[in-house]
């Protein structure tokens, strides 16, 4: 049993309560619990989570020629609603720091969430 207390545990996320622990344990490690789906458990103790499923990737391409600021937003405007339509709430869009949609997303409602490496892996 004591091998197994060492060892993490990655379940659902419980109720409300363990839902505020868990983004309060993330918070005091300087993070931030981006719509958790799943907790990690080592010993008891929140060490970790995982959003499994509820923030849908989408990566796209526009011309930039052929397409223009408008065609973009009606683009975007469906792409949004077919995301909402399949049943989630939430989209991970990857912007480069050279797109001309970076300084537009924030007023699209977009939230920048800092710098990353986005990381593809097939299975």
């Amino acid at each position: 049993m004591e091998l197994l207390n060492k060892m993490p545990v990655v379940r659902p996320v419980k109720d409300r309560d363990e839902f505020i622990r868990l983004n309060n344990e993330a918070f005091a490690d300087d993070h931030f619990a981006i719509t958790p789906t799943h907790v990690f458990e080592k010993g008891g103790e929140i060490v970790g989570y995982a959003n499994v499923g509820t923030m849908v990737p989408v990566n796209t391409w526009f011309h930039s020629k052929k397409c223009k600021a408008r065609d973009s937003m009606q683009i975007i405007n469906v792409l949004e609603n077919m995301v909402r339509v399949n049943g989630a709430n939430m989209l991970v869009v990857p912007v480069s720091n050279q797109s001309p949609f970076l300084p537009v997303m924030n007023r699209l409602d977009y939230v920048n969430m800092g710098s990353a490496n986005l990381m593809i892996k097939s299975l």
